[in-house]
């Protein structure tokens, strides 16, 4: 049986003073703590990404060594391409704002739910994974654009520009503290519902009347021994 955030949540600070387990309920603090870090992350790495469209990511100069550089931005490669002289290039960056808003998509999903499950992780890492994708095979369409142009006797020189390594960036950061954070706070969550369970298995399913007492506004006793009927003995 799994347990909702609010009902982990609501029985967090009667497991503290119950002290049945030592740190009983300490875990669900540290879930509701790192969860807001979850949910900012990837909407802050989707605004990163995007924002980086703006930077150049593409800069053509009329020698070898690029001198007079000619930016061109994410966006203007993405919409009307790169004019040159033979073959224009062009590559669809658009996909990068498109994951950029199932990430923020996904982050809403996780505040509204407030309980990172195991689809909701793989769809974040997988998002990330697809973004590090595009911009990785958009390295090697241009190392490919540049032999291919070269070949024809061009003395344009054609470089990525500080762009794309901003938006890789990003991705890769945000990616990899993703990773650390989501394998964490899946640890924390299992830990607090087996917590919960414990206790609920040894009252048989039943709210002890202390628990009902400590939300009323009175303290539990300090030393409680819970009995498998569902009553306390002090």
């Amino acid at each position: 049986m799994s347990l909702s955030y609010s009902e982990i949540m609501s029985r967090t600070a009667y497991l503290q003073k119950l002290k049945w387990i030592p740190y009983t309920g300490y875990n669900a603090v540290l879930y509701a703590r790192w969860l807001p870090y979850a949910i900012l992350l990837p909407i802050l790495a989707a605004i990163g990404m995007s924002l980086s469209l703006f930077l150049p990511w593409l800069s053509i100069g009329n020698t070898d060594v690029v001198k007079n550089p000619i930016p061109q931005t994410g966006f203007e490669i993405a919409s009307n391409g790169v004019p040159l002289p033979g073959v224009p290039f062009s590559f669809t960056l658009w996909l990068l704002v498109a994951l950029g808003i199932a990430l923020i998509a996904l982050s809403v999903l996780l505040l509204r739910s407030k309980v990172l499950t195991s689809l909701l992780s793989l769809s974040i890492k997988i998002t990330f994974g697809l973004a590090l994708l595009v911009e990785v095979v958009y390295w090697f369409t241009i190392q490919l654009f540049i032999i291919t142009h070269s070949s024809t006797g061009n003395q344009l020189a054609i470089v990525p520009s500080y762009g794309l390594w901003v938006c890789l960036a990003v991705t890769c950061i945000a990616g990899g503290v993703s990773l650390l954070l989501f394998s964490n706070l899946s640890w924390y969550w299992r830990l607090a519902q087996e917590d919960v369970k414990q206790v609920m298995r040894r009252t048989n399913f039943q709210p002890i009347r202390s628990e009902r007492a400590f939300f009323n506004g009175k303290e539990a006793p300090q030393s409680i021994d819970i009995g498998y009927s569902g009553t306390q003995k002090s």
